[in-house]
């Protein structure tokens, strides 16, 4: 009696091939966009390694007191222009001023007087 199963056959290629060389050069290059992206949103203040990449989404921080201490220079003691303040906040951060950072500035002056 005949076997019915066949011989395996060799192989000729195999049907998940490993990437080029050039293919896995571009994943590279993509993953360390996402992580430059990622860490562009990083707060100065975060330790440059062993971070999560949350903080980075999860917005601006506080002003640290080096940074507030600057805006306080900048706009001087007493009654400021909130113009004034968003652009010392702006000098000090390199970003947009947030209500919070504002927030804190005008509770600042308002405690040195």
């Amino acid at each position: 009696m005949r076997s019915r199963t066949r011989p395996p056959h060799p192989v000729t290629a195999d049907p998940v091939t490993p990437p080029t060389r050039r293919a896995a050069s571009r994943v590279s290059a993509t993953v360390r966009a996402i992580v430059n992206w990622l860490r562009a949103g990083y707060p100065d203040e975060a330790p440059r390694n062993g971070y999560s990449p949350v903080m980075a989404l999860y917005g601006p921080v506080a002003l640290s007191q080096s940074q507030t201490d600057q805006v306080i220079a900048e706009v001087g003691a007493g009654p400021a222009e909130p113009l004034a303040i968003d652009v010392a906040i702006t000098k000090a951060t390199n970003r947009l001023p947030t209500p919070l950072q504002i927030a804190k500035i005008v509770r600042t002056l308002d405690d040195s007087r």
